[in-house]
């Protein structure tokens, strides 16, 4: 079990995050609804792949020129092959730097999530169907969770490692903070 350290800025924001999905959790509003419990668990989701993350993330530079794309690759390489082979021999690595942007990426991609599901649920539109363009309300949640879900729209559809990120954890942090402040604003 990892222990949160409270005097840590960000053990503070995952604490704090915790006890505000506690607190949702007795809206009756949120407890009427499978969509909202489901944005709760996909959040907390989030929360937690954000604390995992925190100890060894570093952010990915961007190479300036092709001789540090070319070494970028070939590192990328390596560490893809170093932890297949850990987990063909049945001991998967759940630590390091590579295990840090695994619970990174996997809170952007929840965050993200929340955003679309956030929108749908407190505007009452079916989850199945795509958000409207000009029912979205974009800026009703904040800047960084928009910024989480671009970040990861360019990671599914157009860039890849060579890129960079746009979105770091101070962003995904702060993002988490957004969503939860607007979905207690729908909760009340």
């Amino acid at each position: 079990m990892s222990n949160l350290e409270p005097c840590d800025s960000h053990g503070g924001d995952i604490a704090s995050f915790a006890t505000r999905i506690i607190n949702l959790l007795n809206s009756s509003k949120i407890n009427s609804s499978t969509d909202a419990l489901d944005w709760i668990d996909q959040l907390l989701g989030a929360v937690y792949s954000l604390h995992f993350a925190k100890p060894e993330f570093k952010e990915r530079p961007q190479p300036t020129n092709e001789s540090e794309q070319q070494e970028m690759l070939r590192e990328m390489k390596r560490t893809i092959t170093n932890r297949a082979e850990e987990l063909a021999k049945g001991k998967p690595r759940d630590i390091g730097v590579w295990m840090a942007g695994v619970h990174f990426n996997s809170a952007l991609y929840r965050i993200s999530a929340c955003h679309d599901r956030g929108l749908k649920i407190t505007s009452g539109q079916d989850l199945k169907n795509p958000i409207k363009t000009k029912e979205r309300g974009i800026d009703r949640i904040g800047p960084n969770a928009r910024a989480i879900r671009e970040q990861v729209n360019l990671m599914k559809h157009r860039e890849g490692i060579l890129e960079g990120r746009k979105a770091g954890l101070t962003e995904a942090t702060a993002a988490v903070g957004e969503l939860l402040s607007f979905m207690e604003s729908w909760a009340k």
